[in-house]
């Protein structure tokens, strides 16, 4: 015996074939038509490529080092500021260090 949708309480739309298994079919709220559907899975959220990915990296490292440029910018700055009229060297070898820190950070992100 094949399931019937009774028509006073069955509004139209898709339901489960009565007939056919993994199958929908349409119920016009009088009668099943002859429209069958079969249930698709839920999509998925869309997978980066490796270059989407690359690209993702890339960007993320230049915002690094932007903030990183700042920030020594910052220390830079407060080192001049604590040096003043004095001596000179300390504020040399703090701009030879933080140019130093730049430079393997800048060849270390190139090879990602």
């Amino acid at each position: 015996m094949t399931w019937k949708p009774d028509p006073t309480y069955t509004l139209p739309g898709w339901y489960p074939d009565p007939e056919h298994a993994y199958t929908l079919r349409y119920w016009n709220g009088a009668q099943w038509t002859d429209e069958r559907a079969t249930p698709t899975a839920p999509q998925q959220a869309p997978v980066m490529t490796p270059d989407q990915v690359m690209l993702r990296k890339r960007q993320a490292h230049r915002v690094k080092m932007a903030l990183f440029v700042v920030m020594m910018a910052w220390l830079v700055a407060i080192v001049i500021n604590m040096a003043g009229p004095g001596p000179i060297i300390p504020v040399v070898l703090t701009l030879a260090v933080l140019a130093a820190m730049t430079v393997g950070l800048v060849r270390h992100g190139s090879k990602k």
